[in-house]
């Protein structure tokens, strides 16, 4: 009868389920209560201590196909078989942009993303010595998911910056006498004032020699990234 009940069919049709981060086990199976899955509590109690399901139940959201059985679900949580959605940050978005992005896709509240971003202590775990991750969350395309924490996402996009920062920008920032928040701050100042990247080196050279003489960059970028949504 054990063996009957796990793997009856219990899903009528195809529907995408979202478990939260940091659900338990009775709040999996009321989740899928919910959402019209009927699963017998006691069997898959039983049944995700022998597949060492508990402690590890991951979050986002699962596609349950018709006809899965308790053991089809419990075998989708345990081998975290997300729905995930491809999202490309472009070069030069500020983090509130990304925020905006995030949020779009469903993925994250925006507030509790920007707020994060500004968390001293949270920043220093992650070897950023600003104010906020501005300028060190990588823009590249990722695989994420609903159900996933802000700081999961903040930790994944600055580590691949720090992947992708190479020694020669160190030393380089070293020569310029710069630290390396001033080089990242000048890069996406370059960066703003031209569209075309064959201009960069010229836009580069023409603000290295403002600095030089003490001149104002008079850059209307630094202007608009202070204006609030510009």
């Amino acid at each position: 009868h054990f063996k009957h009940e796990l793997n009856k069919n219990i899903v009528q049709s195809d529907k995408i389920v979202l478990i939260p981060h940091g659900s338990s086990l009775p709040k999996v199976i009321n989740i899928l209560n919910e959402n019209g899955v009927k699963v017998n509590k006691r069997y898959i109690k039983i049944y995700s201590r022998l597949r060492k399901f508990s402690g590890k139940i991951g979050s986002g959201e699962y596609l349950l196909k018709r006809n899965f059985s308790t053991i089809d679900i419990i075998n989708e949580l345990c081998e975290g078989k997300n729905v995930t959605y491809k999202i490309t940050f472009p070069e030069g978005f500020n983090l509130f942009e990304i925020a905006n992005l995030l949020q779009q896709y469903g993925v994250i509240d925006k507030e509790t993303f920007e707020t994060k971003c500004f968390d001293i202590d949270f920043l220093t775990s992650l070897k950023i010595n600003n104010i906020s991750c501005e300028g060190y969350l990588f823009p590249e395309t990722y695989n994420f998911f609903r159900g996933m924490s802000v700081e999961q996402i903040i930790k994944i996009m600055v580590e691949n910056f720090w992947k992708n920062i190479s020694p020669q920008y160190l030393e380089r920032a070293k020569e310029l006498r710069f630290t390396l928040n001033q080089l990242i701050t000048f890069a996406s100042i370059v960066e703003k004032e031209s569209g075309i990247k064959e201009e960069r080196w010229l836009i580069s050279s023409v603000f290295h020699n403002r600095l030089k003489k003490r001149m104002k960059f008079q850059s209307d970028p630094t202007v608009i990234y202070g204006i609030d949504n510009y």
